[in-house]
């Protein structure tokens, strides 16, 4: 099977997707550089990194420390709040259906 390339670009708009793709699935739009390596099917390089860095840089994604462990920080990246909405779940309440909007945070 070969190997397929990208450039650049098109690896920015597969980590905007991959997120999206997160919230469809009800979790929260955000994922550490491993996480979302796993999801793009790329290895977890020093190029992942260049490209996660510039993209906070252009205001396309956040990026927050977080603590692991007692010595260690790991960084999460996320989806600038706004820019992308919550899918719309339904309930059923006294056999009524209502559409509720998830919020992000």
């Amino acid at each position: 099977m070969p190997n397929s390339y990208y450039n650049r670009e098109d690896r920015k708009d597969q980590i905007v997707l991959a997120l999206i793709s997160l919230m469809d699935e009800g979790k929260q739009p955000e994922a550490t550089a491993y996480k979302i390596a796993h999801l793009i099917d790329m290895a977890c390089s020093s190029h992942l990194y260049s490209i996660l860095s510039d993209m906070c840089a252009e205001g396309r994604l956040n990026v927050r420390d977080e603590k692991k462990g007692q010595y260690m920080e790991k960084s999460v990246y996320s989806l600038p709040s706004g820019s992308y909405s919550m899918p719309k779940r339904e309930i059923v309440i006294n056999g009524k259906r209502l559409a509720i909007q998830e919020s992000l945070f």
